[in-house]
């Protein structure tokens, strides 16, 4: 429903001038907007103005009835405010992920390891665009006990071992 529909105005009133063009918003707000309304569980934004986005994005939120929810484990981050990242800041983001209260977590490999390699580059079509080779050999994935313990424990916390 589209809301009440206004009393036609008289033949004889004058016509009030148009409103001032309002400018578009920036694509990026448009793709947020369609996130939003798509049901996007999570969405990563990398930002400078932190204030501003949260600003933008309650204001979407609100304009479709949503509520916006700030993920409280990374407020621990901004106070160690590490400077790069790391195997800390690695795990922080593993737990709120396997933490989510989604069915299925499907993350890229490299993630669960920490790797920084990309494993395509957005807007060029190459050879070497979704061509990601792991760092490690299968024998050196099975000997890595301690990832194994990390990860298996990840997922034990998280009531995810063993589903499918």
């Amino acid at each position: 429903m589209l809301g009440p529909v206004p009393e036609p105005t008289p033949p004889a009133a004058p016509l009030a001038p148009a409103p001032a063009a309002a400018t578009a918003p920036p694509d990026f707000v448009q793709e947020l907007d369609t996130l939003v309304r798509a049901r996007y569980p999570l969405v990563w934004l990398v930002t400078s103005e932190e204030q501003r986005l949260e600003a933008l994005l309650g204001e979407l939120a609100a304009r479709h009835g949503k509520a916006l929810l700030a993920l409280p484990g990374l407020a621990a981050l901004r106070e160690k405010a590490p400077a790069r990242f790391d195997d800390t800041v690695r795990d922080a983001l593993l737990e709120l992920l396997y933490a989510s209260g989604s069915d299925i977590v499907l993350l890229p490999f490299q993630d669960l390891f920490g790797h920084r390699e990309r494993v395509n580059v957005p807007g060029t079509v190459t050879e070497q665009n979704w061509t990601y080779r792991m760092t490690s050999t299968l024998s050196r994935l099975i000997a890595d006990g301690e990832s194994r313990r990390r990860l298996r424990s990840l997922a034990e916390r998280h009531g995810r071992a063993g589903r499918h």
